[in-house]
């Protein structure tokens, strides 16, 4: 008897304290992350196309006294090469984490290292599932969201995840000998890119001291987009309607289909509603579900990308731009944005659909409410057939007079200034960029089409306070 109560008491003291060590170990999740026992759980189909969608934005290059921007990574594959350092960072468990400040991670940008900056904060868990690694919940604990991963390059590497107010610095100085492989690997990719002699970036504060902005923008380009012809993924003047349709429905001879005045093709099924409109433009929506009261991130991701994966799939080049928490009747859930990108800039719709990003979806956990597609395929690249061939970079367009006095009006206007409440000076105007980017867009003025479909033009988006500038990327016209 006595034996047995041993081995009970024995049992009893394992199971306590591998809660404790779960608990130490594992993040500890907010309520919206975690899947309730009633529904079943539910996987990505492939880890490698969640990595790839959740992306950064750009990479910022720090060569040491030198930096630069890569807008798109296709041809050096950055973003994989670090995701190996930072897996193995973690690896074993044997990191050291530490707070630092906001003058010691730009300290660390004048060293060999490497930036990647996604274009939303996104919470340290669905970071972990997507760099497929169980971060630790001293981490969580530390900071919850991050928009920038900092990879130091030195002999003894580290990284650090920043939000712009919280930055957390984990090294792992016991392994730093396994790491060298993944640091010998992006020292190599990062020198082959200085030698192809890259735009110069600068950081505003290093330029003018006087300014705390520490936002990197080029002073002179040295490569030029040309302006490309597009044209929609979906003709709607060919048999292939049906067939995208099926995608939808289960039966598609269920779904009673009829063609509006306007040449948009519509299919109804119960409350799922297909509409495909001439453009190329698809919209899906399903009023058919049962509330959902607690909203789950990381689940709701999921079925986003699971769904337009299976429904027309992934244009080149896309990656999650923004995640917004939605309500509808009595659900709670998200709304995600997909951007994609020719080349170094990202496609930006400037259509009658009122729509911000080339796709749209709105998901509550499982169930998908609606689904907006608008996806141009590049055709042709024309040759430039301008006087200069130079691409003014942002500087070069805020310097001009005009350009110059439209952002100060208007952020006079915004924060409801006097004339005098603002200093007459540039300087004051680059203190307040917040992001600059290329891409290419749809003139309202100067709609230029062909034959073989539409012309875009490459334009600087310039993000200045909050408000949004675009700015034909040679003339420095503005055009919204």
């Amino acid at each position: 008897m006595t034996k047995e109560r041993i081995k009970t008491a024995i049992l009893i003291s394992l199971f306590m304290v591998s809660i404790f060590l779960a608990n130490q170990i594992w993040i500890e999740l907010p309520e919206s992350f975690l899947p309730s026992f009633a529904d079943e759980v539910y996987y990505i189909d492939s880890k490698d196309i969640f990595s790839n969608i959740v992306s950064p934005e750009r990479y910022l290059i720090n060569f040491g006294n030198k930096h630069t921007v890569l807008y798109n990574d296709n041809e050096h594959e950055l973003w994989e090469k670090g995701r190996s350092l930072i897996v193995n960072i973690f690896k074993d468990n044997n990191y050291i984490s530490q707070i630092i400040e906001s003058d010691e991670l730009n300290k660390y940008r004048e060293s060999l290292s490497l930036d990647y900056f996604f274009s939303e904060k996104l919470h340290i868990y669905l970071l972990s599932k997507t760099l497929d690694i169980n971060i630790p919940s001293s981490v969580y604990n530390e900071i919850e969201q991050a928009n920038n991963i900092h990879i130091s390059l030195g002999k003894e590497p580290f990284i650090v995840f920043s939000n712009g107010d919280i930055h957390l610095k984990i090294s792992d100085l016991e392994n730093a000998n396994k790491l060298e492989s993944e640091i010998s690997n992006i020292r190599k990719t990062i020198n082959a890119i200085r030698k192809e002699n890259p735009t110069e970036f600068f950081a505003i504060s290093y330029a003018f001291p006087e300014i705390d902005n520490h936002e990197f923008i080029p002073t002179k380009m040295k490569y030029s987009l040309p302006k490309i012809v597009v044209k929609s993924e979906i003709d709607i003047d060919n048999k292939s309607v049906d067939s995208i349709a099926r995608n939808f429905f289960n039966n598609l001879e269920y779904a009673r289909p009829f063609v509006e005045s306007n040449g948009s093709i519509i299919y109804v099924y119960n409350e799922e509603v297909l509409k495909i409109y001439q453009d190329g433009m698809l919209e899906y929506s399903n009023l058919n579900h049962e509330p959902v009261r607690n909203r789950e991130l990381y689940k709701s991701l999921n079925t986003a990308i699971n769904f337009i994966t299976k429904r027309l799939g992934w244009p080149e080049n896309s990656y999650l731009k923004s995640i917004e928490p939605i309500e509808f009747e009595d659900s709670k859930g998200y709304r995600f944005r997909f951007m994609y990108k020719i080349s170094q800039a990202q496609i930006m719709l400037n259509d009658d659909h009122s729509m911000e990003a080339p796709i749209e979806i709105e998901v509550f956990n499982d169930y998908v409410k609606s689904y907006k597609r608008l996806v141009r395929l590049n055709l042709i690249p024309l040759n430039i057939n301008q006087a200069n061939d130079d691409m003014l970079s942002p500087t070069q367009i805020i310097d001009n007079k005009i350009n110059y006095e439209l952002i100060r009006s208007k952020y006079i206007q915004k924060n409801k200034l006097n004339e005098e409440d603002i200093a007459e000076t540039q300087i004051d105007i680059l203190s307040f960029i917040d992001n600059s980017y290329l891409a290419y867009y749809k003139t309202r003025t100067k709609r230029i089409s062909s034959d073989l479909g539409l012309t875009l033009i490459p334009v600087w988006v310039i993000e200045i306070d909050g408000i949004t500038f675009i700015f034909d990327a040679y003339e420095g016209t503005n055009l919204d």
